[in-house]
This record gives C-alpha cells, sequence and structure tokens, in this order.
C-alpha cells in the first residue's frame, strides 16, 4: 500500500509534538513493509533525518527567512500536490488543517487530531486565528479522522457535527528507544522538580502556571521549576519569576 504524508506539520515545526508524531509514524509503517513517502518539500523539520533514504521527498533548510512562513507553506503546498499526484497514493494523511483543496486524485484523505484547544479556549488565541474554520475545511474533505483520545472524539463530534463512524480513536504510543534507560545523568537527579516543556507563549498558560506554583509554600521552598525549550526568557516572564 502507498501511503503519503503531506508537508504541513513539517513546514510549521523544526521540532514539535505534531511534526514528530508524523515522522514515527511513518517510521512504523516502514517497518510493516509498507510503502511510505512524506512530501515535505522546503521543510525546516529536524525529525525527517533519521528517516530512510528515498522515503522524504524534500529539501531540508535549517530556518525560513523572517516572515515568509506563509510563503513556504504556498510553495509547499504546490509541490507536495504535484508530487503526490505523480506517485498516486493509496492513503494521503494530511498533517495538519489546510483551508487549501487536495489535488484530484482517487486516494483515500486522513488526518489526525490530537485536541481541540482553538475550539474549547478559544479566547486564548487572536480573533484573527483561523484554526478553526481550516479544520472544518479538513474535516468535510477527509475520508476519515484518527483521535488520539475518546475525549477529543466527543469533542469532534459535539463542535463539528461529526458522523462518529468517520472518527477512530488511536491512542498515542511509547517511544520505546527513548524509554530503554534505566541509569540518566542527570544533575537534577537528587532534586524534587516540575519539569515544563517546550514553547511558554499562548495557551501554553506559563504566566499562569508560575502563578500557580508561587501559591503553594511547599514548591517555593522545596521543589525548582525546570523550563525545557522555548528560547530564552522575556523580560516579562523573569520579571514574573
Amino acid at each position: 500500500m502507498k501511503i503519503a504524508f503531506d508537508y504541513q506539520a513539517f513546514t510549521m515545526q523544526s521540532y514539535g509534538g505534531v511534526s514528530r508524531y508524523y515522522s514515527i509514524v511513518a517510521d512504523q509503517l516502514l517497518r510493516k513493509s509498507e510503502d511510505v513517502r512524506i512530501f515535505a518539500g522546503i521543510h525546516k523539520n529536524s525529525y525527517l533525518t533519521n528517516l530512510p533514504d528515498g522515503v522524504v521527498k524534500g529539501k531540508k533548510v535549517s530556518k525560513y527567512p523572517i516572515k515568509t512562513d506563509r510563503v513556504f507553506h504556498l510553495i509547499n503546498y504546490g509541490i507536495s500536490q504535484m508530487s503526490m499526484k505523480a506517485w498516486r497514493p493509496d492513503i494521503v494523511h494530511e498533517t495538519y488543517y489546510s483551508a487549501l483543496p487536495t489535488c484530484n486524485m482517487q486516494s483515500i484523505r486522513v488526518t489526525s487530531v490530537h485536541d481541540m484547544i482553538h475550539e474549547l479556549f478559544s479566547t486564548q488565541f487572536s480573533k484573527y486565528d483561523t484554526t478553526t474554520q481550516r479544520k472544518m475545511k479538513a474535516f468535510d474533505r477527509v475520508d476519515h479522522i484518527i483521535s488520539v483520545s475518546q475525549n477529543t472524539k466527543k469533542d469532534l463530534i459535539k463542535l463539528f457535527n461529526i458522523d462518529e463512524s468517520k472518527i477512530s480513536v488511536v491512542h498515542l504510543g511509547v517511544d520505546q528507544e527513548l524509554f530503554g534507560t534505566n541509569n540518566i545523568n542527570s544533575q537534577f537527579k537528587d532534586q524534587s522538580y516540575i519539569l515544563f516543556v517546550g514553547s511558554r507563549d499562548g495557551y501554553k498558560n506559563f504566566i499562569g502556571f508560575l502563578k500557580a506554583c508561587a501559591a503553594s509554600k511547599v514548591i517555593k521552598n522545596q521543589i525548582i521549576i525546570i523550563a525545557f525549550g522555548g528560547g530564552q526568557f522575556s523580560q516579562y516572564e523573569e520579571s514574573i519569576i
């Protein structure tokens, strides 16, 4: 079976949960001897370098010039559509919620949904955010939706009125290679800590997290906070800390 993944997640992210999810799914399908291609275009994703030669169709760059992400989305949309149409996959797995129509192919279209944060916490996003509108177009376009939880499936049915038969729940797995090491040398191994991972802006609510920690004498006196990733602290974050 020929399975194609499109460009979207790999144009959006150098690192991140969504693109890592798709790179691992592609790798596991390859191990089951499926014929897999990722049509990534001019991408910036680092996970794709771990896949075998020939799987990824495109070129990796270290980063895009400032304020050109939208341009590269459009470029990669065109590249991936033409390349996929020539390859003629049996299944196309759309890796995010494009408002642009997919090319006219006989392929079955699938997408995965991780959460309904944009709909349930809309006040945390800009009034110009169009994610919900793009989701509606994507959900209408695809033949099937993979939900990572029963709760997200319920949200899909409630918020988008999607027929239950169009949704399958497939829970996220565990990367066994990462959990194969029992003894990890860490400077924090003898210290109690709370780990905050990734981006700290918007709905990640880092400031709310700091205020919650500050309200606890136990946390303030006995537990340290480690922020991993997300870049340097801003002046505002430092003032709150």
